[in-house]
């Protein structure tokens, strides 16, 4: 779950299904968050830019971004007047929202996680359906929130869905690749394997293409080959596991597959440029989100 460090009064919180903020750019921490909920974010004000899966996305004032689970997000740049309604949404209560909208329809918006909405109706719905979202939360029995947040995120990609399919959105389907649907099954195999898979060669089986096409596609979407892209994800995860599980470096190297703690050591300075245990000290109760 990502966390905020938000003093917003307006800020409210219930992650046993949801969570809404109004934020700034103090809000969101600098550095990588891995997020296993859908993110709904309205940019209402300033830009910012952030990596999802290390793909680069962009916000302005009256974009709006939609994310499933992302193995992480890192913010870049948010500048001083950046301003963004957001809700959380936990992956089980948004599945069961999203039941019964066609896939061809939640594939478009997965294809264009970031897009600048042109048309005025499309954003006032969006904004006004956020809204009916911040109030809700502010209210002190939350017993109806799977009709009523449930009902307004629901809206809300039928709205997207609708509008940017007529509107000529869906023209850049056209333009997606079988190098989009490999990249796409690439972070989901990481996601699944990424615990006990290291290799280039192991995803590559998977998706039944070589590592060294994989490698391509990823250093298109990336601009890293997917060898970086797994060693990165593969260090997130770490730096996650030595901060919160309270489990040994032992068992962490058995977990994450290496042939011993010296060997995760090492992976990990070349990754970090400093030791795990250094990683510990300096990082105390800090979080990375």
């Amino acid at each position: 779950m990502m966390q905020h460090n938000s003093h917003n009064d307006t800020e409210q919180r219930d992650f046993n299904n949801f969570g809404y903020f109004d934020i700034g750019p103090d809000d969101i921490p600098s550095g990588q968050a891995e997020s296993n909920s859908f993110i709904v974010m309205l940019c209402t004000g300033g830009e910012g830019d952030f990596e999802v899966n290390m793909a680069n996305v962009h916000l302005e004032a009256g974009t709006r971004l939609i994310l499933g689970h992302a193995l992480y997000i890192k913010n870049v740049r948010l500048s001083p007047d950046f301003k963004a309604m957001m809700m959380i949404v936990n992956n089980p209560f948004a599945f069961d929202t999203l039941t019964g909208i066609p896939t061809e329809k939640l594939s478009l918006i997965a294809e264009n996680p970031a897009v600048k909405v042109e048309n005025r109706d499309e954003w006032q719905i969006l904004v006004n359906l956020m809204d009916n979202v911040r109030l809700y939360a502010r209210h002190p029995d939350r017993s109806a929130a799977r009709e009523i947040v449930g009902g307004n995120f629901r809206m809300m990609i039928c709205v997207i869905a609708e509008y940017e399919h007529s509107s000529g959105q869906e023209a850049g389907k056209a333009s997606y690749t079988m190098a989009d649907v490999y990249f796409k099954k690439f972070i989901d195999l990481l996601e699944e394997h990424i615990k006990t898979e290291h290799e280039v060669a192991f995803y590559a089986m998977k998706l039944n293409i070589t590592p060294k096409y994989l490698s391509e596609i990823t250093k298109q979407k990336t601009n890293h080959k997917a060898k970086e892209v797994i060693s990165h994800i593969l260090s997130i995860k770490l730096k996650r596991e030595m901060l919160y599980s309270g489990k040994s470096m032992k068992v962490i190297a058995y977990d994450y597959n290496f042939a011993d703690q010296s060997s995760l050591g090492k992976f990990f300075r070349k990754m970090n440029g400093i030791s795990p245990s250094t990683f510990k000290k300096q990082q105390g109760a800090a979080s990375l989100g």
